[in-house]
């Protein structure tokens, strides 16, 4: 349960009564229920993410604990595993292997197979930008903080790359560049930017209302 449950629903009115409707399980992406709120009010329902997570997702899109904090390697670095970058960083892993480590075709002891390695480095390159043409790329490189020619150099090496391990190379170097800022929230208004999902807000509790997440 969230330490904080809102008191409105995000359509931002006053006078809402919002109630805990039930908590929905899921299979994949946060490792305990969501959640679910009811605005009597509005007669709408909505899921509570916790930080780095979105809906319909199967992975976080940040390296972030529940309660927003960064999750790091011993060694100091932004801890991927678990995260939608988990693809890139397998495919840089394999020194030895020219094509880059690969999630096996089937069956299980990966975070997936094969298919799904690839399916979520298509859409890290979308998150980031990447796939993007120019006007969209450049309101992603403003939600990501970054300058633009950084995305536009990375997506012309990306289409160019010829095998995950290139891919996964520029994948971390942009996600690098992003997170220098320890700024996670970006990424969610990035994938907005990409549409990939809606407008991202989080609950203030100082101030009683949703606010933008990043």
């Amino acid at each position: 349960m969230p330490k904080a449950i809102p008191t409105c629903c995000p359509c931002d009115e006053a006078g809402c009564r919002v109630t805990v409707h039930y908590l929905r399980e899921r299979k994949t992406g946060p490792a305990f229920p969501l959640a679910v709120i009811r605005c009597v009010t509005h007669g709408r329902s909505h899921t509570l993410y916790p930080p780095g997570q979105v809906p319909y997702g199967r992975v976080a899109i940040a390296p972030v604990d529940p309660a927003g904090r960064p999750v790091t390697s011993e060694e100091g670095a932004p801890a991927l595993s678990g995260t939608l970058f988990e693809a890139a960083e397998d495919a840089t892993a394999d020194t030895d292997a020219e094509a880059g480590a690969r999630w096996p075709e089937s069956g299980s002891g990966a975070p997936g197979t094969r298919r799904t390695q690839g399916r979520r480095l298509h859409r890290a390159a979308v998150l980031l930008g990447l796939l993007a043409e120019p006007r969209r790329q450049e309101r992603i490189a403003h939600a990501l903080d970054v300058p633009q020619l950084t995305l536009r150099e990375a997506a012309t090496t990306y289409g160019a790359a010829r095998s995950w391990r290139q891919r996964g190379e520029v994948l971390l170097g942009v996600l690098s560049a992003v997170l220098a800022s320890q700024r996670h929230g970006v990424l969610l208004e990035a994938g907005h930017e990409a549409e990939l999902w809606g407008l991202p807000r989080r609950w203030d509790v100082a101030g009683a209302r949703f606010v933008p997440s990043f």
